[in-house]
């Protein structure tokens, strides 16, 4: 099932490989099918225990300003949030939060 308690270590604990699936933005998919990529959307992950697919243990999720992380890609600043999950796999509780900082400057940098 789910994540439960004891944070990520409680989470993972039990695990020893896992399997971490993007989730698809139809939009960032067609503009890249495209040729032109120009539509950077946040990703979400899902992650699971490989041994046993199935719920998954994790959600992680980007949070970030859309105009940097186009402008300034991969540059860009970022945080990410880690979601427990209930024993269906949706998002609960934020578990851990990761963050880089980005480009110096303060206008958008190209490329």
């Amino acid at each position: 099932g789910g994540g439960g308690g004891g944070g990520l270590f409680g989470i993972l604990a039990n695990t020893n490989r896992l399997t971490i699936q993007q989730q698809l933005s139809l939009v960032e998919a067609a503009t890249g099918t495209m040729g032109c990529g120009c539509c950077e959307t946040l990703n979400t992950y899902k992650v699971f225990d490989a041994a046993n697919g199935g719920t998954p243990l994790l959600v992680i999720e980007e949070k970030a300003d859309l105009l940097p992380r186009a402008c300034c890609a991969p540059n860009h600043s970022l945080l990410v949030h880690f979601y427990a999950t209930d024993s269906a796999g949706n998002k609960q509780q934020p578990i851990m939060t990761m963050e880089r900082p980005g480009c110096p400057c303060d206008k958008p940098c190209v490329g």
